[in-house]
């Protein structure tokens, strides 16, 4: 799962539904942006400006992108679990 925060800062979630408690389910929601980022600097070689140490343009035009494919694809799952 992933959205946008008030601060229109991008955020990744990964959903685990528990029904081992009986007559309840317990929903555990694990944030991943971390983790999904880190593999995608890695592989667009994706670098740290050395003169001011801000990310670069592309390093935010590249998580944008997975983040929109992530939620394509939420999409996708929550209408195939209907």
């Amino acid at each position: 799962m992933s959205f946008l925060s008030q601060k229109h800062e991008p955020h990744a979630f990964s959903v685990n539904v528990n029904t081992s408690i009986e007559n309840m389910k317990r929903v555990i929601f694990e944030d991943i942006t971390q983790s999904l980022i880190k593999p995608i600097m890695i592989k667009n070689h994706v670098n740290i400006d050395s003169k001011t140490g801000a990310y670069t343009k592309q390093y935010f035009l590249q998580v944008t992108k997975s983040f929109e494919e992530s939620a394509m694809f939420n999409e996708k799952l929550s209408v195939f679990h209907l």
